[in-house]
């Protein structure tokens, strides 16, 4: 299994596409992850209705669109303590043994 998160895009889309070709077996030409980065940048996923569908789906449907803001950490804008609690709960229980962190 392969993780990527969102936190390691940010800081470094070149190496986290490398780290999943890499996973798949792919070889990939400088101009294809050129590409890749270009179509998976935050702005061209927020403009990209097929990913950041405007008033459909139930994530921020007040707010008119799935994709906020692509700021690392924004999350503590939108969850209470109560919420975070809870998901740091489910999250080490779910999550034992992966490995897998959250930074703060």
């Amino acid at each position: 299994m392969c993780f990527l998160k969102y936190e390691d895009m940010k800081r470094d889309i070149r190496g986290a596409i490398n780290k999943l070709a890499n996973f798949l077996g792919k070889d990939l030409s400088e101009e294809t992850v050129q590409k890749i980065m270009d179509h998976c940048s935050f702005n061209a996923m927020r403009d990209n209705l097929n990913v950041n569908m405007k008033g459909h789906g139930f994530y921020y449907r007040e707010k008119g669109a799935f994709i906020r803001r692509g700021v690392v950490g924004d999350w503590q804008n939108h969850f209470t303590v109560a919420q975070n609690e809870e998901f740091d709960a489910l999250y080490a229980k779910s999550m034992a043994g992966t490995g897998l962190t959250f930074e703060s």
